[in-house]
């Protein structure tokens, strides 16, 4: 019940978010909505085939509106200033940052109880 509950506030705040922004048409909107949803519920990995397979559309339309433009600076400013002032959060999402190689720190190293020191 109370997934459902927060389910609907969920596409309540997305749909204010999107009311700000006039150049999108009512499909793109409920699409946009459910998409949020999913990437919301789908338990692991989240692709157009999974997308598919546990939304009410299908994989093609997930991959047709994905390729659409999308101003998300405005829709993110505009969702936060939506919510409550006093509930606000920021995440990034570092899945962009190389993570081996010689750019990772620490990367070859180990901690040597013997000697004390690293190797």
């Amino acid at each position: 019940m109370t997934i459902i509950k927060s389910l609907t506030q969920l596409r309540e705040m997305i749909s204010k978010a999107l009311s700000g922004q006039t150049n999108f048409s009512k499909t793109f909107r409920s699409f946009f909505i459910e998409a949020m949803e999913l990437f919301l519920t789908i338990p692991n990995r989240i692709n157009f085939l999974q997308m598919g397979r546990f939304g009410r559309s299908s994989e093609q339309r997930f991959r047709m509106n994905f390729r659409k433009k999308f101003d998300w600076i405005s829709f993110n400013r505009t969702l936060v200033q939506e919510g409550k002032p006093n509930r606000r959060a920021i995440a990034i999402d570092p899945s962009y940052i190389s993570k081996s190689g010689k750019k990772t720190p620490g990367v070859g190293y180990f901690w040597s109880g013997c000697a004390s020191a690293v190797k």
